[in-house]
């Protein structure tokens, strides 16, 4: 029987007894690991990262496929429905942008006018140029420009009724000649050099300016027919000319020579390009241009000429590849 006098039981009382004036003191279990609140964190982390998943995109496609909410046109996937835009599509539709600008600006291929030696070249890829955008009538002065419409001719406008409608009438035509003034400035401008174009602002009219550079610019048929003819025979195909530019040199040559009143067929064009080759297209002119009876037609040998230089130049990459 202990004793009561004995510390251990001293302690045991103490510890009972409850302090006073003071609050009684309550022990209390720690929480044990893996309980309810451990799991409701673990459910909500996997479905946070559920989350996060589901909203990055797995792939490049599936990114693009999305898109984002600013974007005007949106592209889906099979898995996305919505629009669908086929590749092809895509393809097709940027050919045809290229195609079109490729087209506008064949439009402005016109040689530049920097002195006399060009001018017939220049006259004729304007002319040519001018007249499938309707504007050649403006450089020779053959559209008879009209006036600016006034409301206040009587002698023209004396009825009311009538009168509006025919004041309407000149004045969408007007609004018309003034856009085709505006346009044949512009394309006589931009095809003559800096010099030359300074000149023009010293005329009210297109047609006027294009007068004056004929009158300067503009040779006797004779000394253009001396120095066309000069000029073919100084050509050859150099190191860093293609075959493709080359052969539309002389045609323009040649076509000079034809406007300034003198001959130059096309059987003579494919002699003078047989003789203006390197000696690497030796074995070409002898077979297809000096040992025939009747040569191929034009076209047929510039066809093969061009490609007959990309065999060439296939030849010389291929080279260079076993080089390395």
């Amino acid at each position: 029987m202990a004793d009561a006098s004995s510390p251990v039981t001293s302690d045991q009382e103490n510890s009972s007894t409850p302090a006073k004036g003071g609050s009684t003191s309550v022990l209390r279990a720690s929480s044990p690991p893996g309980g309810p609140r451990s799991a409701i964190r673990r459910r909500a982390a996997a479905d946070h990262k559920e989350t996060v998943k589901n909203a990055r995109p797995s792939s490049t496609r599936a990114a693009g496929a999305g898109g984002s909410s600013g974007t005007m046109l949106r592209l889906y996937t099979d898995e996305s429905p919505g629009l669908k835009v086929d590749p092809m599509v895509i393809l097709f539709l940027s050919l045809g942008f290229i195609f079109s600008v490729v087209a506008l600006h064949s439009d402005y291929e016109v040689a530049t006018l920097e002195a006399s030696l060009g001018y017939p070249r220049w006259a004729r890829e304007l002319r040519h140029v001018a007249t499938r955008q309707g504007l050649w009538e403006y450089l020779t002065g053959e559209f008879e420009l009209k006036a600016q419409p006034d409301w206040k001719d009587d002698t023209k406008y004396p009825d009311i009724e009538e009168g509006c409608a025919l004041l309407e009438q000149d004045h969408d035509d007007y609004k018309v000649q003034k856009e085709g003034i505006r346009r044949a400035w512009a394309i006589l401008r931009s095809t003559v050099g800096i010099t030359v174009g300074r000149t023009t602002y010293d005329y009210s009219t297109p047609a006027e300016a294009f007068k004056a550079m004929t009158d300067r610019y503009k040779d006797t048929d004779y000394n253009i027919r001396k120095l066309s003819y000069n000029r073919m025979e100084a050509m050859r195909l150099s190191s860093n000319q293609t075959m493709c530019n080359f052969i539309y040199e002389i045609q323009s040559c040649a076509q000079d020579i034809i406007d300034a009143g003198g001959s130059y067929s096309d059987e003579q064009v494919i002699f003078k390009i047989g003789r203006s080759l390197p000696k690497r297209y030796d074995s070409f002119v002898m077979h297809h241009i000096e040992s025939v009876e009747m040569p191929p037609k034009f076209n047929v040998i510039a066809d093969r000429l061009v490609a007959l230089e990309r065999k060439f130049l296939e030849r010389k990459q291929a080279r260079g590849k076993k080089g390395r």
